[in-house]
């Protein structure tokens, strides 16, 4: 299995997602988190699950049951994740 990396643009999309759910529903924060870093072990074991989306072989999942998409790529020895983004926003930017 290959390692996973959360780049720091990734990490601040998790918070800034978590911060915005804990207003409105802690129970609701909790749980989506827990889904996108599933999602995130999911693709440790399944590296080209995603579709290739953008040059530079950009990868998106959709995080089952959230509105989330990981844009991640497959590098030598792991996988970087490099946003978590809404699936309605222009994350193509």
């Amino acid at each position: 299995m290959i390692d996973i990396e959360w780049t720091e643009t990734a990490s601040v999309d998790l918070e800034a997602i978590d911060d915005r759910l804990m207003a409105v529903d802690p129970a609701l924060a909790d749980a989506t988190i827990d889904r996108i870093e599933a999602a995130g072990a999911f693709l440790r074991q399944t590296p080209g699950a995603g579709h290739i989306i953008l040059s530079g072989g950009i990868r998106k999942w959709t995080v089952r049951n959230t509105p989330y998409l990981l844009l991640y790529r497959v590098v030598p020895n792991r996988i970087e994740i490099l946003r978590v983004r809404h699936d309605r926003e222009d994350w193509q930017a």
